[in-house]
């Protein structure tokens, strides 16, 4: 049987007989992941408990000049165990990227996150590539994340004294580890910073407003969108390792929060709300 998800996301197909989860969905990877889980959820809250197979049918995060079947495979590893059957509460939600992190329960998503979402080992050596280059101890970091381009069109850039009002007080983590798509912005904490604050230079920035999967690689960068997804999941891996992480609302940082498992040493911008913060209770 086949049972459309139009409440999910209208490209979301589960079909029952082959017990398949399919998206063709095109749109960024962690929107993108959202989405799916979002789905997972509601397969089983209200169809079945048995562990499902996800395809993402979406050549936009392929390995370039590749077709590859099964997207979902380049950066997850699919785990359908029939004796590990998935139980959610039936008043489990998930809602949209733009609400308020800390009125979300945590907890039976852990469950989804773990089941689903257990990163493919090429994403793991990155991550373990990033924290040596880089000398990371995330219990010693303060992550930033700041998702601007062509996200400023839908939610209004928080300015960078938002961000330092909230870091400025942190006294027990040095380094600043910067995540965001905005060379600019950058800038304005590498000038503001000064040696605490550098970025994962593997990871792409512009000056312009085009979101970096858009971006011609000729143009900006020399990697497909494939090697850009497993360098972006490593990097937010370690972002939610971190002790503090600062963030404007966005989807990667969505899902920093629920790879922490919860808000504590947080603090999240929305616009018109100055913050809302978690940072007196660090991340262990």
């Amino acid at each position: 049987m086949i049972y459309k998800l139009p409440l999910i996301n209208q490209s979301d197909v589960y079909d029952s007989d082959c017990n398949v989860l399919r998206s063709e969905t095109c749109c960024g990877l962690m929107s993108l992941s959202l989405n799916t889980l979002r789905s997972l959820l509601y397969i089983h809250t209200n169809i079945t408990s048995h562990p499902v197979t996800i395809e993402w049918i979406n050549h936009f995060w392929n390995i370039q000049n590749r077709k590859e079947k099964n997207i979902f495979e380049l950066y997850f590893k699919q785990n359908t165990r029939e004796d590990d059957p998935v139980i959610m509460p039936h008043n489990t939600q998930l809602p949209h990227w733009y609400t308020f992190y800390d009125k979300i329960d945590y907890e039976p998503l852990k469950v989804l996150i773990a089941k689903y979402f257990d990163p493919d080992d090429k994403v793991k050596l990155q991550k373990k590539s990033f924290l040596e280059k880089y000398s990371i101890n995330p219990k010693n970091t303060i992550g930033v994340l700041c998702r601007m381009t062509d996200k400023i069109f839908v939610v209004p850039s928080t300015p960078l004294s938002a961000y330092t009002t909230d870091i400025d007080k942190l006294s027990d983590a040095n380094r600043i580890l910067v995540q965001t798509d905005q060379q600019q912005m950058f800038d304005l904490f590498k000038g503001y910073y000064k040696d605490r604050c550098f970025k994962i230079e593997e990871i792409p920035t512009t000056t312009a407003l085009t979101v970096m999967h858009h971006t011609s690689t000729k143009l900006i960068r020399d990697l497909s969108n494939y090697e850009l997804g497993i360098r972006f999941l490593a990097v937010l891996s370690i972002l939610s390792e971190c002790k503090y992480v600062v963030y404007n609302t966005c989807s990667p940082a969505y899902w920093i929060n629920l790879l922490r498992g919860g808000v504590d040493g947080t603090c999240q911008y929305i616009p018109k709300i100055e913050s809302v913060s978690h940072l007196d209770k660090p991340h262990c």
